[in-house]
């Protein structure tokens, strides 16, 4: 009997299920010679920009001063150097 390293164990299993799933065909086989398929998508075709009226930039405004007030004393940041610096 040998000790190993629980590293090596663990990866050996994880090769192992991998392998199982691949054959499967419920994973893609991975591919170490490149980023063939990876595809980037910018961010504009997901989240597409909306441009709000003042009116709904007062109102976020105003339910953010709200929160602010209503968390900044009761620990919920650690100090108030996490809160933005209003110009």
């Amino acid at each position: 009997m040998y000790k190993i390293p629980a590293g090596l164990c663990r990866r050996a299993i994880r090769q192992r299920q991998r392998r199982k799933l691949v054959k499967k065909g419920l994973i893609q086989p991975w591919d170490h010679r490149g980023c063939e398929g990876l595809q980037i998508h910018p961010v504009e075709e997901i989240f597409p920009v909306v441009n709000g009226s003042e009116e709904t930039e007062k109102a976020v405004n105003e339910l953010e001063k709200e929160m602010w007030q209503r968390f900044y004393g009761t620990g919920f940041w650690r100090s108030p150097s996490h809160r933005e610096v209003e110009a």
